[in-house]
């Protein structure tokens, strides 16, 4: 069962360079960042017991709606001067979607317009620090027509994104591990 689903549920794009993006973990659904696009039947670990209870916790304090319940988690693995680079979250994800930062703070910057500068350094409009053990939560306007990023970060760091598969995206899922049970 792991060597059917762990080559895609971890990714390290930046091949052990520091600098050049982060070490990704998937939950739940495929997210194929070259194509920006979800890829629902390249299939990953499903969301284990400890994000499904992170989750429960953040619906319980009323963080998260238990109408959009996240059935899919991106773990970011930040080494030093590692970032993520300027996007808009794919548009097919239902809103809210969140971002829980762990291990050390580190700016978020926000824009329409986000100019890249070189080594991980960004100018936006907007820049928000997210404590250490904060959530952020994008819907409206920041969730579908803002960029986000993060520069090149100062510490180790450790971020989860929590999201809604688009129903599209569950059918397909669902019967790619159906078929997959069925393989093994």
């Amino acid at each position: 069962r792991g060597a059917t689903f762990m080559q895609s549920t971890w990714t390290d794009p930046a091949t052990g360079a520091r600098g050049q993006g982060r070490q990704v973990l998937q939950f739940g659904s495929f997210y194929d960042y070259a194509a920006h696009d979800i890829a629902p039947s390249l299939l990953v670990e499903p969301m284990d017991e400890v994000l499904e209870g992170l989750v429960d916790v953040l619906i319980a304090a009323g963080a998260l709606p238990a109408s959009v319940r996240p059935d899919t988690a991106i773990v970011n693995v930040y080494r030093v001067g590692d970032n993520i680079p300027p996007h808009v979250d794919h548009p097919d994800y239902p809103r809210p979607f969140s971002t829980l930062s762990l291990l050390s703070e580190a700016p978020m910057l926000l824009g329409t317009v986000i100019e890249s500068l070189g080594n991980g350094v960004f100018r936006a409009p907007v820049s928000a620090l997210l404590p250490r053990r904060s959530l952020l939560v994008f819907k409206g306007n920041g969730g579908d027509m803002a960029k986000h990023c993060i520069p090149a970060v100062k510490a180790r760091r450790i971020s989860i994104t929590l999201r809604k598969q688009p129903p599209w995206a569950r059918d397909i899922n669902t019967a790619a591990r159906r078929a997959a049970n069925n393989l093994e």
